[in-house]
């Protein structure tokens, strides 16, 4: 490897890990946990990163781990400090279509009907002297997706007889302040840093 090719990579990392954790402190997470959940992806690009060292290019093999854990670090990060309603005002806010925020919104609410539904299936189950153990099967599969739809359009119907509409609004609305301004130039600042240096290529 190269050594202008490692310090840059390096100075990537670090740069990039830095900002990550600025902003898990702005955000008042604890830092050393929201760093040591990006190791979950690390198994599956893992296996891509040792094809690429034993094909005689370490450098790639460093660089691919090293990206794959800064971006789930970040997605956790995101996760973790955005409540969703928050996150997709914000797409919204940049200019994602928003029918696309609706549906993934919709998605996500749906989701937990689902999820609901399956619940109360197994606690009948259980109530009526059925295994403890929840078998998946066809039948099952069809009668949870027919009673989660069901109950769904209740939950709209519900909706749009309180003067609901596709657009839920925010009961807190989105505003910037200086904190945030700085951290977006600092993240604007490394990421320039990084195309001229040529980190984490």
């Amino acid at each position: 490897m190269p050594a202008r090719g490692t310090l840059s990579l390096c100075l990537g990392v670090l740069a990039a890990t830095a900002i990550l954790a600025a902003g898990a402190i702005v955000a008042r997470l604890p830092v050393f946990s929201i760093l040591a959940r990006g190791w979950v992806v690390l198994p599956f690009t893992g296996v891509f990163a040792l094809l690429a060292w034993v094909e005689g290019n370490p450098h790639r093999a460093v660089s691919l781990l090293s990206k794959s854990w800064l971006s789930a670090v970040a997605v956790v990060l995101l996760m973790a400090s955005t409540p969703l309603e928050r996150l997709l005002a914000g797409l919204e806010k940049l200019g994602v279509p928003p029918l696309l925020v609706s549906v993934v919104q919709f998605v996500w609410r749906y989701l937990h009907v689902s999820i609901a539904q399956l619940d109360r299936m197994r606690i009948a189950r259980a109530a009526r002297g059925g295994e403890r153990k929840f078998v998946f099967a066809t039948s099952t599969v069809a009668v949870l997706f027919a009673s989660s739809a069901a109950r769904a359009e209740r939950v709209h119907w519900a909706l749009l007889s309180r003067g609901g509409e596709s657009h839920f609004p925010l009961l807190d609305p989105l505003r910037i302040d200086r904190l945030d301004y700085a951290l977006l130039a600092s993240a604007l600042l490394a990421a320039a840093l990084l195309v001229v240096s040529g980190g984490l290529r």
